[in-house]
């Protein structure tokens, strides 16, 4: 049995305390330290620009809302607990995250399901507490594609009232390249993806609402700025072959508005600035001919080139949005886009020239993804696109 001497004792303390203060001033200098920092881009979420943000990754776990879906296709968030939500088979539905209910508002007896084309985007007003509002995009029998303003009951159970705001968006009877990705800027003009529909002449039509993004105010007609004559005055670009995802700044940032993502051929996806004019898809001679380029740059050398592209094989890429909020540490002002086929989220960011500075990507192990949407509290949500029952809606917790 060993026997411990009061000097043992005392070394035994002098080293508790030589390495209590040891930590002690470990802990002081890492706080003392500055890391690299990266700028903001000023988004919904952000309003300060010039403010730097931490470099620290954040830590995060996943947990499912809702489970035993089939192909939902957007959220958009009516409250902090309450949000709207579309699956591609007709149905349009809300979930209360406070109490768990969830209830289906509408499914449209008009609605077309087929292929890709179904019930698609959703959106909810930007003034919503004052005007109870939502939007959805959805292919119709005929068939075309509609944008539909909503009006619900002020206890979010009913429809009050329907109105057709878009009609005549062009449709292909497959469902090929329906488009349908929205969103709000905070002065009540509505932002709408739309695909070409399979179609070669839809993108350069300037009188076509195939293959172009669309700027309308709440009744569907043009705002000031959009494209002139010869073009719909609810035309704000063109050339595009299908918009799958849309989002926006708070404010524009030297001309540009926000971000695109868009489904190339068999190459290219793309993610574009949302800025006017034309993204150079012409898929002629021919009734739809994918060997041209997303950005025929030889035809149109003025056309607007993506800031991003998949090259060969393509993965997708669908809904996307830009994170705000300072407790997403390295991911504030980063744009997360969904991918399908990639199976993955992109995160990436840009630097004031639209210079790719990072591109990671998160969340591999659900399958195809749909759309990835942020809440007003700022909590990061998105949705599988897998089929069959199977599809979850999924909350990023840190």
């Amino acid at each position: 049995m060993h026997k411990f001497n009061l000097s043992n004792i005392l070394i035994i303390l002098l080293c508790l305390v030589a390495a209590a203060a040891a930590l002690f001033l470990g802990y002081q200098l890492y706080n003392s330290l500055t890391f690299p920092t990266t700028p903001v881009i000023q988004t919904s979420s952000s309003t300060t620009s010039s403010r730097q943000i931490s470099a620290v990754e954040p830590v995060y776990t996943t947990q499912t809302i809702i489970s035993g879906l089939s192909n939902p296709w957007d959220m958009s968030f009516i409250t902090d607990s309450i949000f709207v939500y579309t699956q591609r088979g007709g149905e349009v539905r809300l979930h209360d995250l406070a109490s768990g209910e969830d209830w289906l508002l509408v499914r449209p007896e008009d609605v077309y399901v087929r292929g890709e084309g179904g019930m698609l985007g959703a959106l909810v007003d930007v003034d919503f507490s004052e005007n109870q509002y939502i939007y959805t995009c959805m292919n119709v029998t005929g068939p075309s594609v509609k944008v539909i303003r909503w009006q619900l009951t002020t206890d979010l159970k009913r429809i009050a009232e329907r109105k057709d705001i878009i009609t005549g968006l062009p449709s292909n009877a497959s469902g090929r390249h329906s488009g349908c990705r929205m969103d709000m800027n905070q002065t009540g003009h509505l932002w709408v993806g739309t695909g070409d529909t399979a179609i070669g002449a839809y993108p350069q039509d300037p009188l076509n609402l195939g293959g172009k993004v669309l700027r309308v105010d709440r009744d569907g007609n043009g705002v000031d700025g959009n494209l002139s004559d010869p073009f719909d005055p609810r035309i704000f670009s063109y050339g595009h072959r299908n918009v799958q995802g849309i989002t926006l700044f708070e404010q524009p940032i030297n001309g540009v508005f926000g971000f695109t993502s868009e489904h190339g051929p068999d190459r290219d996806d793309e993610i574009n600035l949302l800025v006017q004019g034309n993204f150079g898809w012409d898929p002629v001679p021919g009734l739809y001919n994918e060997e041209v380029p997303m950005t025929d740059l030889a035809k149109f050398p003025t056309a607007i080139s993506a800031i991003w592209s998949s090259g060969f094989p393509t993965v997708a890429l669908s809904g996307m949005t830009i994170v705000g909020g300072e407790q997403w540490l390295a991911w504030e002002g980063a744009v997360l886009t969904a991918a399908q086929k990639g199976s993955h989220v992109r995160l990436q960011r840009y630097d004031a020239d639209w210079n790719l500075v990072r591109d990671d990507l998160i969340l591999k192990d659900y399958g195809r993804i749909r759309t990835v949407v942020q809440s007003p509290e700022g909590d990061i949500y998105f949705l599988t696109d897998n089929g069959g029952g199977k599809d979850l809606i999924v909350q990023i917790v840190l």
